[in-house]
Formats: C-alpha cells, sequence, structure tokens
C-alpha cells in the first residue's frame, strides 16, 4: 500500500512539473512576443558605461569583458555575447541578413519594424534541449544559449538590454 502511494506521489509530482511548461512552439511563441514588447517599449535607461558605450543591465548581469565589437556579459555561469557593429544604424538589416545566412533550420526566425528600428528574434536548436537565441536591433546583436524553459524571460530581458546600448561618439 505504502509502495502504491509513493509512486503515484510520484506520477502527479511528475504531471504536475511538466504541466509548467509549455510546448517548444508554446515558449518560442512566447519568446517571441516577450521580445515584440519589449522592442515596442521605451527602452530602459543605462545603468553600466564603458569606454565606448552605455547600456541597460539587469539584476545579475555582469560585464565580463570587452572589445569595441563585442561585449561578453555573464550571469552565474552562463554567457551572453553582445556584438555591436557601430557602422550599422537601428534600421540596418545587414547583422540581421548575416545571422540568418548561418543556418537554414531555425525554430523561429521573426522580423519587426517600427519607423526608425528594425528588430529580429531568431532561435535554432544546437543540441538536445539547448537553444541558441539571438535578439538584435539593427547593428546590435545579443546571444546566449538557453533551454526551453528560460527562452521567453530570456527574450525579453536580451532585448531589454539591446534596446538600451547607446554607443559613445569616439
Amino acid at each position: 500500500m505504502l509502495f502504491k502511494r509513493k509512486w503515484l506521489f510520484l506520477i502527479m509530482l511528475l504531471s504536475l512539473l511538466t504541466a509548467c511548461t509549455g510546448t517548444l512552439e508554446e515558449e518560442t511563441e512566447k519568446a517571441k512576443e516577450q521580445a515584440v514588447e519589449v522592442f515596442e517599449a521605451k527602452a530602459k535607461n543605462a545603468n553600466v558605461e564603458k569606454e565606448t558605450l552605455s547600456l541597460y543591465l539587469p539584476h545579475g548581469i555582469e560585464v565580463d569583458e570587452t572589445d569595441p565589437n563585442n561585449v561578453i556579459l555573464t550571469r552565474g555561469d552562463k554567457l551572453y555575447l553582445l556584438f555591436i557593429n557601430p557602422n550599422e544604424d537601428e534600421k540596418s538589416q545587414v547583422v540581421y541578413e548575416a545571422t540568418a545566412e548561418t543556418g537554414e533550420d531555425y525554430l523561429l526566425n521573426e522580423t519587426f519594424q517600427s519607423d526608425d528600428r528594425f528588430g529580429y528574434i531568431v532561435l535554432k536548436e544546437v543540441e538536445e534541449d539547448v537553444y541558441e537565441l539571438t535578439v538584435g536591433i539593427g547593428g546590435i546583436k545579443l546571444t546566449t544559449e538557453t533551454n526551453k524553459k528560460d527562452l521567453a524571460d530570456d527574450a525579453g530581458m536580451m532585448m531589454e538590454i539591446v534596446s538600451s546600448v547607446q554607443l559613445q561618439n569616439g
């Protein structure tokens, strides 16, 4: 009898855990919605300034390394690579086109624009349950590897960072 109770409890717990996470399609759609929502919102004010740029970083995200075109950000052991092409403005599609050319097995490849900005989100599976997520605006993009459960949160947070980047005139 005790064995049946433990087994029933385990089945109920597993059912609850799987119910908390949607399908990959649902999580991908949420990620797209988050990216678009943040893209359309007013950019957050910068809270970090470096020699060549200023940007907003959410709590827990730190600058690890910088060079003129790349900034490595970390949150714990998770890496985010911020790429900046200073020759391209917020309307440019050059960085997106270069990114989209690198593969055809995208789970998500969406673009969106306003009058003065071009944005995008690109997602592909790099190994089982590991996804490469890239969001960008014009000549700036941010990429990380993430899992299905974190897709939407990462997409929104990453778009917050990208939309806040301001290049300093050197």
